[in-house]
């Protein structure tokens, strides 16, 4: 059985908390460096960036997984992540 290694919790520069060198390039840049198969892209109430991250991972062995950390009525956080684009369309 083949294993994986995941980052399901990824912000990029659209997110307050996130770094500005949390590009799309850098963030799959990074993971292949370190050796991260799959990558979840979870910015705060926001999925602009996540087409730029499926784009810049064009060619690479990353796999990307589009996602939200979706902010509730009550201030908690949720991570929500989507099998497909289609599903994410907000």
């Amino acid at each position: 059985m083949r294993q994986f290694v995941a980052d399901l919790h990824v912000h990029s520069v659209l997110s307050p908390c996130a770094a500005v060198e949390m590009t799309p390039r850098s963030i799959v840049w990074h993971a292949a460096k370190h050796g991260i198969d799959i990558v979840a892209i979870t910015d705060h109430n926001a999925c602009d960036n996540v087409v730029a991250v499926f784009e810049a991972a064009k060619g690479t062995n990353v796999v990307i997984l589009p996602g939200m950390e979706v902010e509730t009525e009550e201030e908690v956080h949720m991570i929500v992540l989507f099998e497909k684009m289609r599903q994410f369309k907000v």
